[in-house]
């Protein structure tokens, strides 16, 4: 089954944010930016870049 990138990061993103909720910071712990990288080859960026449905908003 192909997944969407959305369905990608957010998979990745998940047990940090659980992570997260137990530190008792409440909102804070809310993730607004991270700088945090995910490690792809070249051709793997390009290949979703150029993929239509990642674009959509």
């Amino acid at each position: 089954m192909k997944k969407h990138i959305n369905e990608i990061i957010e998979e990745a993103l998940e047990p940090y944010l659980i992570a997260k909720k137990g530190t008792g910071e409440g909102e804070s712990s809310i993730v607004k930016m991270t700088r945090g990288s995910i490690p792809s080859r070249a051709e793997v960026v390009k290949k979703v870049l150029e993929e239509e449905d990642f674009f959509e908003v």
